[in-house]
């Protein structure tokens, strides 16, 4: 997986509860960009589905994909799983 955090469009607001920021601390500016393997993805959504960090908020904005992957990967979590947040967002 690759997370680019300039191509997020949570990016600001949404990277205080993100864990790209809560467990690697990195920041919004400049916006790194990280390549995680499937092991590392899998640690990162149990920590998050235990609530012990932030899951991931990456959200790529819709015309930044090819078409055929907007539906797959808009608002997904660490295992590509397209997630809802308790509060609704």
């Amino acid at each position: 997986m690759l997370i680019d955090c300039d191509a997020c469009v949570m990016r600001g607001p949404g990277c205080q509860d993100c864990v790209v920021t809560a467990v690697l601390g990195l920041t919004a500016d400049p916006g790194p960009t990280l390549r995680i393997d499937a092991d590392e993805q899998a640690a990162l959504a149990a920590l998050a589905d235990s609530g012990l960090v932030p899951p991931l908020r990456l959200v790529h904005a819709v015309e930044s994909l090819p078409q055929e992957e907007s539906d797959v990967k808009f608002g997904s979590n660490p295992r590509g799983e397209l997630r809802r947040s308790q509060n609704g967002h």
